[in-house]
């Protein structure tokens, strides 16, 4: 199956493979949630302190170029010393009373990897509130060694390689 940016557009298709995951926990699943992740684009709750667009409304969406500052939610693992930056597949998985206090950001998940090295944080938590996928910094590495597996849309590039 050919794989577009439109096929992971709605987040169905990553939830169902992190749900999947947990489900199964063998290596060929998380292979599969790791690939269709780093070609997706996620939810990042942002309290922005400066929007192009205006004064970041609670619970706005806004994609990554339109963000001059952003300092990401930052959410403590159980442990109290675990700093993940949270992210969403879709709106939906973000509980109403916790999207009030953010802007939402659309962003790819490469630039979420980038995002998370600069706050400084020891992983990624992908739908926190629901059926969790941890991904710690360890892993930040090997997902940009992963192809891209997007197929070029028509007058469009496929997803970018890492390279």
């Amino acid at each position: 199956m050919e794989i577009t940016r439109e096929h992971l557009a709605s987040g169905n298709v990553l939830v169902s493979l992190i749900v999947q995951l947990h489900n199964n926990n063998v290596p060929g699943n998380f292979y599969s949630a790791l690939s269709c992740l780093r070609d997706s684009v996620l939810l990042v709750p942002v309290p922005l302190k400066h929007a192009k667009t205006g004064a970041g409304d609670p619970g706005r969406l806004f994609s990554a170029g339109q963000t001059r500052e952003m300092n990401p939610d930052i959410l403590t693992a159980r442990d109290r010393e675990t700093r993940l930056l949270p992210a969403f597949a879709q709106m939906k998985q973000i509980p109403p009373d916790y999207r009030k206090k953010f802007t939402v950001v659309a962003m790819e998940f490469m630039e979420i990897l980038d995002l998370a090295e600069a706050a400084g944080t020891d992983g990624i938590v992908v739908d926190p509130f629901s059926v969790p996928l941890n991904v710690g910094k360890d892993l930040y590495g090997f997902i940009r060694s992963l192809p891209s597996r997007l197929v070029p849309e028509a007058g469009g590039e496929a997803g970018n390689n890492g390279e």
